[in-house]
């Protein structure tokens, strides 16, 4: 499925790798998981023992494009060459020892350009966060559906950094929280009749 697509200039301080579209988007493979692994107790009593899913354990990708018509994948760390995977203790591909809850798939990507805020330097340095993602997932031990958070210097090598929003009860999202979309905060300059960025971003 499409998450999003970053244009070539996403602001006039913060460019895109090469000049290029950056495709976000997820996908699913042909290896089987548990049907019960995403249902609460009562629904998988009701499921045969040992029935499996084939394309349930998402992972998010990336693709480079110069035209937008014709794209190219980017290999991500991961062996499926997924940028962003589901954070389980058991893939040795991750590191078991982070503090977060393990998840079951990774989809819908939103990714925004975080620009330099007042006092930082323009070009911003190397190592800093300049992508934001927020993604769609589950997680394994309560079945919940949550929005999980990453960072990325360059918008393909992407670190982790949890879960930063969960259903919370008797509210809008006590059944779960997906897809979201996050915009920066913004407000009008009355005067020359345009958007100025604010600190802060709205989901």
């Amino acid at each position: 499925g499409l998450g999003q697509v970053l244009m070539p200039m996403a602001t006039p301080s913060v460019r895109a790798e090469g000049g290029v579209y950056i495709m976000y988007y997820h996908g699913g493979n042909f290896d089987e998981t548990r049907i019960a692994d995403y249902l609460d107790e009562e629904k998988a009593a009701n499921v045969p023992e040992g029935a499996t899913i084939a394309g349930m354990k998402m992972k998010i990708g990336a693709a480079v494009s110069q035209d937008g018509t014709t794209w190219g994948r980017i290999e991500g760390e991961d062996p499926s060459g997924a940028c962003v995977v589901p954070f389980d203790r058991d893939d040795p591909n991750v590191d078991a020892s982070l503090d977060f809850p393990e998840e079951l798939y990774c989809g819908w990507p939103e990714v925004v350009v975080n620009p330099p805020g007042e006092g930082e330097s323009n070009p911003p340095p190397k190592d800093r966060d300049n992508f934001f993602m927020y993604y769609s997932t589950m997680l394994k031990d309560t079945k919940e559906k949550a929005i999980g958070f990453a960072t990325s210097e360059n918008g393909f090598k992407w670190t982790k950094k949890g879960i930063c929003l969960s259903p919370t009860d008797e509210t809008l999202d006590s059944m779960g929280c997906a897809r979201c979309h996050v915009v920066k905060k913004a407000h009008l300059n009355e005067d020359q009749q345009w958007e100025e960025d604010k600190t802060g971003w709205i989901m």
